[in-house]
């Protein structure tokens, strides 16, 4: 008999796990289940800590994925329009990028980083290297695109009329209007709920309903009707995408406003360049030691047998050498010996001598 394969568990602890505690065991139908931090489910990853960092994660490198996958065939060629391809762009890489991003918990270093994936697709697309001084607000422009933060404020808000909309049995509905009956939150450190994104998306794109904004009764009436509600998130959208290119301009105008800022800019272009002719010399000095390594000791050998010894010039003779050269005394005259009888040695060498100044 074969055991269905293993289903993972996510258990998400109402404190936070400590070392000494016991690992929990699930079992169902006699087949326990195998417990995971984080797993992938109708195409989101969910994590036990409630965090967000994974899925932003899972959801740039899909993005990406996408994009390379399509660079040759559509956004790389040139035979294709730049308006058909910011379309496949917003169908494809933008999709896979904010797929389910309505019931997102996001904060501001998710924004930057999804904005980062999408400038970076944009710029390849378009053709602008960063030393073309485009700013993010231009390229914007360029592709008939919208920021990333203000795409998910409105589908959050769009989504909110979605749900308010349904009927109480819808389970939905009832998480959102619903209420603890025991239970308190922390007085401090508290996370970051869905409703307060909510709230901070009614703040950021204008919307005032009544004097009290952030009760129900305010806005409930108008989500009630889909058309006004629409009309409503569209005009808070433009205005907050209008308000957020104001603001780059003006950052970027205060910037460009220093004296120092040429000098800067220089400066790191310096570094950069700088940087990049450390990068090659260390790649040639490694591609070098490589080499020595593999024909150091052959070329070594070589050398010393074709390079011959350096030859030194004869240093002169001190003075006390030449005098003692000088003063060196001449050699004595072969004697004979008594009765005129001489060794052969020595008559051999009488006979060179004479015959030699003869």
């Amino acid at each position: 008999m074969q055991h269905p394969p293993m289903t993972p568990a996510l258990i998400i602890p109402s404190t936070p796990p400590t070392h000494t505690a016991p690992p929990i065991q699930i079992q169902v139908n006699g087949v326990k289940l195998k417990e995971v931090q984080h797993f992938v489910y109708l195409g989101g990853t969910m994590s036990n800590d409630g965090l967000l960092d994974k899925e932003i994660s899972m959801r740039c490198q899909k993005a990406f994925v996408s994009f390379g996958k399509l660079w040759h065939n559509v956004f790389g060629r040139r035979d294709i329009k730049m308006k058909v391809k910011l379309q496949l762009y917003k169908s494809t890489v933008l999709a896979t990028l904010l797929y389910g991003c309505e019931t997102w918990v996001t904060k501001q270093k998710h924004f930057q980083k999804l904005d980062a994936v999408q400038y970076s697709c944009l710029r390849k697309m378009l053709n602008i290297h960063w030393t073309d001084c485009v700013t993010n607000v231009e390229v914007l422009g360029l592709a008939g695109c919208e920021r990333v933060e203000t795409l998910i404020r409105a589908r959050r808000l769009q989504w909110l009329g979605h749900v308010a909309r349904m009927g109480p049995e819808r389970i939905p509905h009832q998480l959102l209007f619903g209420e603890l009956d025991s239970g308190s939150r922390p007085a401090h450190g508290q996370r970051l709920r869905w409703k307060d994104c909510v709230k901070r998306d009614f703040e950021e794109f204008g919307l005032k309903f009544q004097p009290g904004a952030r009760r129900v009764e305010s806005w409930l009436p108008y989500v009630q009707n889909r058309a006004v509600w629409q009309r409503l998130v569209s005009a808070g959208k433009a205005r907050h995408s209008q308000r957020a290119d104001d603001t780059a301009q003006a950052r970027r105008a205060k910037r460009h406003a220093q004296p120092s800022y040429a000098r800067r800019a220089a400066g790191q272009i310096q570094r950069v360049m700088a940087a990049r002719d450390a990068i090659e010399r260390q790649r040639t000095d490694q591609q070098s030691m490589r080499n020595l390594r593999t024909y150091g000791s052959v070329r070594i050998a070589k050398r010393a047998k074709l390079i011959p010894p350096p030859v030194t010039a004869p240093s002169a003779p001190t003075i006390a050498r030449q005098e003692s050269l000088v003063a060196s005394p001449t050699p004595t005259p072969v004697t004979p010996l008594s009765g005129d009888v001489m060794p052969r040695r020595s008559l051999r060498i009488k006979n060179m001598v004479t015959f030699g100044t003869g």
